[in-house]
């Protein structure tokens, strides 16, 4: 395992003239604060996050990672997300330029978003999703089929870097054995703080999928690239620009989030034996419970770029200013949710939760989300109802991007396989 980064317990508020633009006030400087940074030493991001934040001002600017805003109160994330006249998705990521390239639909604000969404909108349709339960359904009865007997495994290598990507390839109708490969790029596209690392990734990722698009073109199939590649936007067909970031977004998104989310459920469960065995005793109650959990653990740490001065509850934002949004901090505002570090299966309905996004840009890909991870909660639980931290091991988790779960030792009794 890497050494993890320096903690940010205490960011200290402290100005930096040379380097803070003269419209951000003084006393909402925390110059040392870097997300890239945060130690999470028990594998619980979110806690992490609001450790690192609580005693901040609730917008404030840092110098680190190019210098940005980071909003840590629930309605100012929703706010933000909502509002694409001020806060623009052109540029998501940080540090800025990151991705090096356009990658439409994500990057792309309203009202040319729709048009490039209604591309991909069809390979995350309910039908869509629902002709994928089935597959989803036999990868993982095979890798449990492989574990139960062990006693023990790297859930992360073993289970959630399987599923995911097993599905996406199937989707995309690209060769399973290229996993392997892919999965590091993976990891460095959401957790590389270095910008020519990240940008250098980046390109690998998009020349691998521009291989695919190229072989599409002369060998159509029934897949998810092959109507990317045909895909039109007001009557044109995708330039070669536009057909190499989108297949990109696509990979970058079908590799990480779904396989750190299971990671933050998986890790969850194993610390709390009275939520697991409420879901191994009503396993209706699992889809709540899914809700429950992607708002508590909700991984995603966006930005947008401000398009034009504005006054931003109480806080003077100027044009290209880049203002980070982590998504966790709307589920976890107690003005929103009670008591919000507390999992509750029996929250009342609907739980608040920016995990996806909200407004234009929320992901189109929650719904297969969702679905990959109800169908391992009920494939796993069947089999292997009670699991723990393996003893000795401390989950892994950095913040980038994402917030990755990178390793996971889990345990249980075997005896009975």
């Amino acid at each position: 395992m890497e050494d993890n980064a320096a903690s940010l317990a205490a960011p200290s508020l402290v100005a930096s003239p040379s380097v803070t633009p003269a419209h951000v006030p003084r006393e909402l400087v925390v110059a040392d604060f870097d997300f890239f940074a945060i130690n999470v030493p028990d594998g619980d991001a979110t806690k992490a996050w609001r450790a690192a934040t609580e005693h901040l001002p609730p917008i404030f600017w840092t110098n680190q990672n190019g210098g940005h805003w980071v909003a840590t109160r629930g309605a100012d994330v929703r706010a933000v997300q909502l509002d694409h006249e001020h806060f623009s998705m052109s540029e998501f990521a940080l540090p800025r330029g990151r991705r090096g390239m356009k990658s439409p639909p994500i990057d792309i604000d309203p009202p040319a978003h729709f048009a490039y969404r209604a591309v991909i909108s069809p390979a995350f349709s309910p039908k869509a999703v629902a002709g994928l339960e089935q597959t989803s359904r036999t990868v993982i009865r095979e890798v449990i089929d492989q574990l139960a007997p062990r006693g023990e495994c790297e859930f992360v290598e073993d289970v959630s870097h399987v599923l995911p990507i097993t599905v996406f390839l199937g989707m995309m109708g690209l060769p399973q054995e290229d996993a392997a490969m892919l999965l590091p790029l993976s990891r460095i596209n959401t957790q590389a703080k270095d910008l020519a690392i990240a940008q250098k990734n980046r390109r690998d990722m998009a020349d691998y999928m521009w291989r695919g698009v190229e072989d599409r073109r002369a060998n159509p199939k029934d897949d998810v690239l092959t109507m990317v590649v045909n895909g039109q936007v007001d009557g044109r067909k995708l330039t070669d620009e536009e057909l190499r970031g989108m297949s990109t977004l696509l990979l970058a998104g079908g590799l990480d989030t779904v396989a750190s989310m299971m990671g933050h459920i998986a890790r969850f469960l194993a610390t709390s034996p009275p939520h697991l065995e409420q879901l191994v005793n009503d396993r209706k109650l699992i889809p709540r419970a899914i809700d429950e959990l992607i708002r508590r653990n909700a991984l995603v740490n966006t930005t947008r770029l401000v398009r034009e001065d504005i006054d931003f509850h109480g806080v003077h934002l100027r044009k290209d200013d880049m203002i980070q949004i982590p998504n966790c901090f709307y589920g976890l505002d107690p003005s929103l949710v009670d008591d919000p570090f507390k999992v509750d299966f029996h929250r009342k309905p609907p739980v608040p939760s920016a995990a996806f996004g909200a407004g234009p840009h929320t992901c189109p890909g929650a719904a297969l989300a969702r679905m990959e991870i109800r169908v391992w909660l009920e494939e796993w639980l069947d089999r292997i109802p009670k699991f723990q931290i393996k003893p000795g091991t401390t989950p892994w988790v950095t913040v980038g991007g994402t917030n990755a779960m990178r390793e996971l030792w889990l345990s249980w009794p075997a005896a009975s396989f």
